[in-house]
Parts: structure tokens; sequence; C-alpha cells
């Protein structure tokens, strides 16, 4: 095997495809992917980061086995986000070590080796109803990249406004946006670097026609939203040949490809690091390559990401001192991972790894909660009986019961400000396929009651799973009475009936009492 040349280059392409797929039905042979894929032949890609992909469980055959190249995808939802990183066959020495994707489809990360050097890839797909996905990324990439880190994807925004935007007034969304990407960049000390070999030019990925509100001619907006970051050091300039906005690429010279314009990075091969003294973290995170089984690449939806197993280890521990006794690097993300996304979850779990995964699923939960259902509050009635329930802790709850309580619960109908309902579906159906996961992080009350579990306060499930519950009732109650106020963290809601109503309230306690088996109290 021949190593290339000193001077060679890898091109890296950055994307927006706004799908690979036709709105048919999807083939293997499908019309749109070739397009792209062609593409990547003619722009001479050799790494390929590719944005909007839009695979949902019945198109991964898509990206499965592509043709010339070495896929990496996130498997999400057929009409919302989805990333993939493609390496071409040609560079042959690729050595694949482990890879992580968001659960939500918004990112995909790559270990890897090629032409003997260690590469952690990055490919963003920063969607505008997720205003997490750079922090969770940041916390998992610092405690996990290792090699030359390449990041690059599209931001959703603009890093300024002057001169990245072609009209002078700022979106509202590219406002709250930039403040996560420029805490990204700076917390990895990361480069922007078309702007860094272009800093006063003027070009755009990204345009948009609108007809304004009062004379109704269309506008043309443009942005730069498609960008590569680099580590910022003193030798920024000499690893990267150019970085270029590459002209809009056309179908058969008709049809166009996508509204991006893909983004082009010539990256000089890195001389081959001093590996005499590496560093604390290099080592700790290059043990994966001799210490996991090769990665069984497998289309759940819904998998458990390294970056949610590093932000709830750095939320237990609290100061930042591993008191779990817990190092949250590559080596153990890896390994929890695959505890954690079997299709059951073994029972010989140790304490910390129960925990870690309790403060996972509550996470998820918390954001289920956020945008469930639609908090509306009636006008109190002239005569009403105040009458407060609360819920009890160190109580005992069926299982199928949270299955129920999940499921029972919609979602309002979404405006242009309400969180992504996709992703909502997506949340929810993954909640509940894990119920049996969750039922093995609570203690089995007793073996004569059947499936209860107990809820203690240690715990990291018990407050949001009283919070579920509590958010339940108030669905089952809200058509049949007036209710002003929920408090799910005090385990509380205050009702206000008329008298006409107690029955009905009453007999809906008692039936959420039996069905549930928590305990509570009405005042």
């Amino acid at each position: 095997m021949s190593l290339p040349l000193p001077g060679s280059t890898l091109h890296f392409i950055t994307w927006n495809t706004c799908g690979i797929k036709s709105r048919r039905q999807a083939s293997d042979n499908d019309p749109k992917l070739n397009a792209v894929l062609d593409q990547l032949k003619v722009i001479n890609s050799s790494v390929a980061f590719l944005q909007e992909t839009h695979v949902g469980p019945k198109d991964v055959k898509l990206l499965r086995k592509v043709s010339g190249w070495k896929s990496f995808f996130t498997v999400f939802h057929s009409k919302s986000k989805g990333v993939a990183i493609l390496i071409k066959d040609t560079i042959t020495d690729f050595k694949y070590i482990c890879h992580d994707e968001d659960h939500a489809g918004g990112y995909i990360v790559l270990f890897c080796q090629m032409y003997g050097q260690l590469f952690t890839l990055v490919n963003v797909y920063n969607h505008k109803d997720d205003h997490t996905i750079l922090k969770r990324l940041g916390q998992y990439l610092k405690n996990t990249a290792t090699g030359t880190l390449v990041v690059g994807g599209d931001f959703n925004t603009v890093l300024d406004p002057k001169i990245d935007r072609s009209g002078t007034s700022d979106n509202h969304q590219h406002k709250a946006f930039r403040v996560y990407l420029q805490k990204f960049t700076s917390s990895l000390k990361l480069v922007d670097i078309w702007r860094i070999q272009n800093p006063t030019s003027k070009d755009f990925t990204y345009s948009k026609k609108t007809k304004t509100s009062k004379s109704g001619e269309t506008q043309c907006s443009e942005s730069r939203l498609d960008m590569f970051f680099v580590p910022e050091f003193k030798g920024t300039h000499n690893i990267t040949h150019s970085c270029r906005i590459h002209d809009i690429c056309e179908v058969e010279g008709t049809k166009l490809v996508s509204d991006h314009k893909p983004v082009i990075l010539e990256f000089y091969l890195p001389a081959k690091a001093d590996s005499s003294n590496p560093s604390t973290l290099e080592c700790r995170n290059t043990e994966v390559l001799a210490t996991l089984p090769e990665d069984q690449y497998n289309d759940r939806t819904g998998k458990i990401s390294g970056s949610e197993i590093v932000m709830a280890i750095e939320s237990l521990t609290g100061s930042g001192q591993p008191t779990l006794g817990t190092i949250p690097d590559l080596k153990t993300t890896e390994r929890l991972k695959q505890t954690y996304n079997k299709e059951h979850i073994d029972t010989e779990m140790t304490a910390n790894e129960g925990k870690i995964f309790a403060k996972i699923l509550e996470s998820r939960l918390q954001m289920y909660l956020q945008f469930s259902i639609k908090e509306k509050n009636r006008a109190e009635p002239l005569q009403s009986l105040p009458y407060l329930v609360k819920l009890e802790i160190a109580t005992k709850i069926k299982r199928n019961f949270l299955k129920e309580a999940l499921l029972s619960i919609k979602c309002s109908k979404p405006s242009p400000k309400s969180p992504d309902p996709i992703g909502f579906t997506f949340l929810r159906e993954v909640l509940s396929r894990d119920i049996t996961n969750w039922s093995k992080l609570l203690p089995i009350a007793d073996p004569t009651l059947g499936d209860k579990r107990w809820l203690n306060y240690d715990c990291p499930l018990t407050q949001i799973l009283l919070a579920l519950c509590l958010k339940n009732l108030r669905y089952k109650i809200h058509d049949k009475t007036k209710m002003t106020s929920v408090w799910y963290f005090r385990r509380c809601c205050l009702i206000h009936l008329e008298e006409k109503e107690r029955t009905t309230v009453t007999e809906v306690l008692l039936k959420f009492k039996k069905d549930s088996g928590l305990r509570i109290n009405r005042y």
C-alpha cells in the first residue's frame, strides 16, 4: 500500500442536499441519490458530509451500501433532519474506530484513521427547532475528540450578519443560534476556515425568495449557513490548502439538486505526530481501537448517544469531580452505549450505570413534557371550590401505567414557534418502547404485587415520572372541569370546580389511583 506524497490533500465537502431520495418511494437506484453521488464525483470529494438526508427506518437501504463509498448515517425521519458521512473507497487504509450519532438525527461523529492519522469527523445539521444540539455536541467532543478535528455542516445561522448575509436585517432565528455556535466554536477553539481565508469577501451558500407583505414584490435573501471549522492554532493556514463555495449543482442541466451550495475544503494530510508522549486524553481514546468489539451497526431509532452519556455523568457529578468513579471519555461512552442500546438491557447493571441510564431517560422525558400538551388555563368560575391533589413520593407505581401515561398525552397543534412535531412523535415512540428498560431501574415493590415498582427519593427518574403522571391526570380532567394551576415538581395540581362537577372529578381521581397504583392526597 502506498501512502500519499507529501503535500497531498484530502477533499472534504459539506452539503445540505435537501433529501437524498425522490418524492416517490425510494429505491436502491434512486435518481436523487445518484445525482448527489455524481456531483461528489465531479468535485472529486474524498470525504462527504451530507445534511438533511431525510432517512427514516424504511429508507435505510439507500445508505447502507453506497457504491464506491463507506457510509455512516443517522436514522430519524423520512421527512426531517438526518446526516451522513461518506468515505471514498479509494482511501484504502481507512480504519473505522467507532462513531456516535445524535438520537434526534442532528449530527454524527466518526472516529477513524486515514493514512495512518487519527481523525474526528463531525457532521452537523443544526435544525431550527433544536436549541441544545451544539451544547450537547460540544460537551461530548471536549471529552472524546482526538487526532485532527474537522467539523462541517449546515448551522442555520451566520457568524457575522454584516458580511454573511445579503440583506441588512438580521434573521431572528440567526440571532439565537449565533450565540450557541459562538459558544460551541470557542469552547473547542475552532475557527471558520473559509472566513479566515476570505476575511472581507461576500459569498453565500443558501438563497431564499420571499414576498414582502406591503408591496408583494419578490425579494431574494442570501446567507452563508454552511461552514467548515478546524482547530485554531499557529499552523491553521498551513493545514488547509483551500476552502471554497462551489457553484450550485444541477441534474441533467435543468433541475437543482438542492437550494444549498456545497462547501469544499482541501486539507493537507497532517504530518504524523510524535507518539512518544501522547496526551492522556489521546491515550484513553485510542485504547478504543484495541478494547471494543467491531461495531454492529443497527438501524434502531432513538439509540442513546455518547453526548447523552457525557451530559448525564457531568450532571450527576455536579462539581465536575468524578464522584461516580466514571470518566466520560470515548472508551467509557462506547462501552455504556453498547450496554444501554440493547433491545432489553441486562439486569446486571452496576448502581452507577443505572443512575446514568436513569438520568438520560429523565432528560428525554423532561424534553417530552416541555411540549406535550398546551397549557391553557380557563377562567376561574364564580362559584368554585378549590381542590388540591398531591402525588406522594415513596410510593408504588404500576409499570403498565407508565406506558399508558405516555401514549395518552397528545401533542398540541403545532405553531410556527412550537417545537418540531415530528421530533415530538419520535420521542414519544422511543420513550414508550423503552418502558421495559425503565422498569428495571425501579425496585420491585413486592413480588406478590405484580408489576408494581417503588419510586424512591434517590432515583433520578422519580420526580420526572411523577410529573408525567400529574400531566396525565391533568389531561384526564382537562375537559371535565376548570383547572387553573399545575406544579409539576411540587407534585400538585389545583382544580377549581363547581359543586355539580365534584362527583365526576372524584370518579376520575379514584380511577387514576387504581390504574396507577400511586398514593394521592386530596385537600
